[in-house]
């Protein structure tokens, strides 16, 4: 599990907007360019986090990011095109598409069904119930610290 400190800089509802420091695991994540979390400046990032302890503006507070938040991101943006391309390549082998040959259906097909699994993560953050709710970080206490320590010093523990 991974944790962080951040500071809330808005409230809406039952969420919270944080500023944090980015993890180290930021820069190497393949699924950054999908990533809910926008990049403000030095390495802070500003994101969604479900608020349930009721934190106010200005709260320094610990934020949770679940394995299977990591895990799932992992899946979709690694498992899922090359379980899609392999499917697209075998069935572009068994037909030829387009009077192309085997071997020319298998990268057209391949190649579609890769680049249609790279599309189908956003949709499914929209479509299934609750899908972007288990993949959003959770804020789980309050944190004792200051603004600038938080954004300095941030990262994973």
């Amino acid at each position: 599990m991974a944790m962080t400190t951040a500071v809330v800089i808005e409230t809406k509802g039952n969420y919270a907007v944080i500023q944090a420091k980015c993890l180290e695991t930021c820069e190497t994540c393949g699924s950054k360019g999908a990533c809910h979390a926008t990049h403000v400046e030095n390495n802070v990032i500003e994101m969604d986090a479900i608020n349930r302890i009721k934190a106010h503006v200005g709260d320094m507070v610990s934020v949770e990011i679940p394995d299977k938040t990591i895990l799932g991101a992992s899946f979709l943006v690694y498992i899922v095109p090359v379980i899609f391309f392999i499917a697209g390549a075998l069935i572009g082998n068994s037909m030829k598409v387009f009077g192309l040959s085997a071997n020319a259906s298998t990268l057209v097909v391949g190649g579609f069904f890769g680049v249609i699994s790279f599309v189908i993560p956003m949709f499914a953050l929209k479509l299934l119930p609750g899908f972007e709710k288990s993949l959003t970080p959770v804020i789980v206490s309050k944190a004792a610290g200051s603004l600038k320590s938080a954004l300095s010093k941030g990262g994973a523990s």
